[in-house]
C-alpha cells in the first residue's frame, strides 16, 4: 500500500499548470554513500569490476543497500503506479483532488538538486525552496543534505 501525495497550493498549482511535478521525500541524514562490487560479469582482467552504488542504511548500521533497493522502498509507490493526490487543508487535513501516475523513482542527496528541478517542484529559487523544505520536513533540514526519494508524478488522463 502506498501513501497518497499531499500537495500545498503552490505545488498543486505546479502539477495543474505543468501536468507534472517532481517530489523529494527525505530518507535520512548521515547516510554514507558506498560503492560495492556487484555480481555482474567482468569481460576481461583489464575491465573494471562492475559496481553498484548505494548507502549504508540506516546510518551507522553497517548494512549496505543499493540505490535500486532503496528506491523500491519509496513510500508513495513505484514507476507506473497510480497515486491519490490530496490538497493540504488547514490543521494537517487534506482533501482528495484526483489521481496521478508515478513516472520515475530514484534516490539522491538533496544537494544534487538543480535550478531546473527547483522550478519543476514549483519554486522560483533555492532560497524559497529551502524555506519551504524546512517547514515541511523540520526533522531533516536542507542544510544537513538529506538523502531523498525523488519521484516524478504526472497528472492522470483518466
Amino acid at each position: 500500500m502506498s501513501l497518497s501525495v499531499v500537495l500545498d497550493e503552490r505545488r498543486a498549482l505546479q502539477l495543474d499548470s505543468a501536468g507534472r511535478i517532481i517530489l523529494r521525500i527525505p530518507i535520512g541524514v548521515g547516510l554514507t554513500p558506498r560503492e560495492m562490487v556487484s555480481r555482474g560479469e567482468q569481460h576481461s582482467l583489464f575491465d573494471p569490476a562492475p559496481t553498484e552504488s548505494g548507502y549504508e542504511w540506516p546510518a551507522g548500521s553497517g548494512v549496505f543497500v543499493t540505490s535500486q533497493e532503496l528506491a523500491a522502498l519509496c513510500p508513495i509507490g513505484q514507476a507506473g503506479d497510480s497515486v491519490e493526490v490530496n490538497l493540504l487543508q488547514g490543521f494537517s487535513r487534506s482533501k482528495p483532488v484526483g489521481k496521478a501516475r508515478i513516472t520515475v523513482v530514484a534516490v539522491e542527496p538533496l544537494e544534487l538538486i538543480s535550478d531546473t528541478t527547483i522550478r519543476a517542484e514549483g519554486y522560483e529559487n533555492w532560497t524559497e525552496y529551502a524555506f519551504h523544505w524546512n517547514r515541511r520536513y523540520p526533522g531533516t533540514p536542507w542544510d544537513v543534505d538529506p538523502v531523498c526519494w525523488v519521484a516524478e508524478i504526472c497528472q492522470s488522463t483518466s
